[in-house]
């Protein structure tokens, strides 16, 4: 079990060729490969793709104990794949993701003050909130946020979706409009290899790739910085700034937070997060008709994982918690939709209060 834990070094090389530096152990798994990649400044935009080890995909649920070949110095390589509707989205979604980051102590999701404690931001001892009741958790955090670094004016779904079928059948899978802070406007085409401008106007739809904007890329963050100068730069100074710091404030904990905990973020005009709401009706729905569940089934297999060994008890203790969070964050959306009556009860002739949903 020493030697199974011991760490060592492997290469990743992504497909612009950069190489990246990660240290793992054999108890690790292919997933925090992927976290990595994810909370990385040079890959955290890389969505769709599959790793390649000695020529063979490696599964991405697998144990590193269970890949044949694995040693220190191994090279995995990140080979992009086809988009699909879902991948696409997913896509987009992360670039939105990436473009709407604020200072980790304004964070909804999971607001930390680490960065700004250790770069002595702050004049008070955090140990006076809890000693001086009449302080208040608002004493910790900083007064001002930092200034949010724009990359683009509009990023939306472009009015030309759906795509017809004659280009769906071409592998277009949907339309993005984009306004660059140049005050220059375009139409651009997702598809299943990737991501290029089309020669659309605002009233005449034309699929043809734009004529100047030549350049194609399997990332849309690529293919806007090969657009837009600003965004090019914006865009690197974002990432820059919020993936250099520490891993723990790069993603949100898997569970919910009080609202006391955290400031109420400035409300400003977004198309993308009133685009994201309303997907997210859609995702319910089909989450809920598609794919159902058995946690019951789910937590008891979870609970007969053998615990004699410490690696064993890892594995069932981080089996266990990520089950519960995922039921907590279920039922939380469920219980939601419920009483926006988004999901009509089983029993619709029964009196008021007596539904079963």
């Amino acid at each position: 079990q020493t030697a199974t834990s011991s760490p060592f070094d492997v290469l990743i090389v992504l497909p612009q060729g950069r190489t990246l530096t990660l240290q793992i152990s054999l108890l690790d798994s292919v997933q925090d490969i992927r976290q990595f990649l994810l909370e990385t400044a040079e890959s955290c935009f890389v969505t769709s793709y599959h790793l390649v080890l000695n020529s063979n995909i490696v599964n991405d649920y697998a144990e590193l104990l269970e890949i044949e070949g694995l040693t220190e110095n191994s090279v995995f390589y990140v080979v992009e794949d086809e988009y699909d509707d879902r991948t696409a989205r997913l896509h987009l979604r992360r670039l939105r993701e990436i473009l709407s980051m604020v200072p980790g102590s304004f964070q909804p999701e999971s607001p930390s003050l680490y960065t700004h404690v250790t770069e002595q931001e702050l004049k008070l001892d955090p140990s006076s909130a809890f000693t001086n009741p009449s302080l208040g958790l608002s004493s910790l955090f900083p007064t001002k946020a930092t200034s949010t670094l724009q990359c683009l004016s509009q990023l939306s779904y472009s009015p030309w979706n759906p795509p017809l079928g004659n280009r769906r059948l071409q592998g277009d899978i949907f339309y993005i409009e984009i306004q660059t802070l140049e005050n220059e406007i375009y139409t651009i085409t997702c598809w299943r290899n990737g991501f290029f401008v089309n020669d659309t106007l605002k009233e005449t739809f034309s699929p043809a790739p734009h004529k100047k904007k030549t350049y194609r890329s399997h990332s849309l963050a690529l293919l806007l910085s090969d657009i837009s100068p600003l965004f090019k730069q914006n865009f690197h100074r974002l990432i820059v700034r919020n993936f250099e710091t520490h891993p723990f404030e790069l993603l949100p904990v898997p569970f919910s937070l009080p609202s006391w905990l955290y400031r109420t973020p400035e409300y400003k005009f977004d198309v993308g997060r009133a685009e994201a709401d309303v997907l997210a009706m859609k995702e319910a729905e089909f989450q809920i008709k598609g794919q159902l569940r058995d946690w019951n089934e789910e937590i008891q297999i979870c609970r007969e994982l053998p615990y004699q060994s410490a690696q064993e008890r890892i594995i069932r203790d981080r089996a266990l918690f990520n089950v519960h969070s995922e039921f907590v964050q279920v039922a939380t959306k469920g219980a939601m939709a419920i009483v926006n009556g988004m999901i009509p009860p089983v029993n619709p002739n029964d009196r008021r209060g007596c539904e079963i949903y």
